[in-house]
């Protein structure tokens, strides 16, 4: 019983770690599995609204932001769903 509770607060741990879902993502992807889960739904796919490209037009992409605070609402609720999909397989 207490290797299960240990095991159980490592994994928890684990998942609360933000690099987590990205390795999870990462491995899913090399291994052609995440294009297979997000056709069939599994793993909704996110569309960033945005039309700016942050790391060329930071302040347009800023801006845009601030002036859409519904879709980047709907924006980051996406992103979760889709994180706590990605923990799930």
């Amino acid at each position: 019983m207490k290797q299960q509770r240990s095991l159980a607060e490592r994994l928890r741990s684990i998942f609360q770690q933000p690099t987590t879902v990205l390795y999870i993502e990462a491995k899913l992807a090399k291994s052609g599995r995440l294009a297979d889960l997000e056709a069939a739904g599994i793993v909704p796919t996110v569309k960033n609204p945005n039309p700016y490209d942050p790391s060329t037009h930071t302040n347009q992409h800023d801006q845009w932001w601030r002036k859409h605070p519904q879709a980047a609402r709907q924006f980051r609720d996406q992103q979760r769903q889709r994180e706590e999909a990605l923990k799930c397989v």
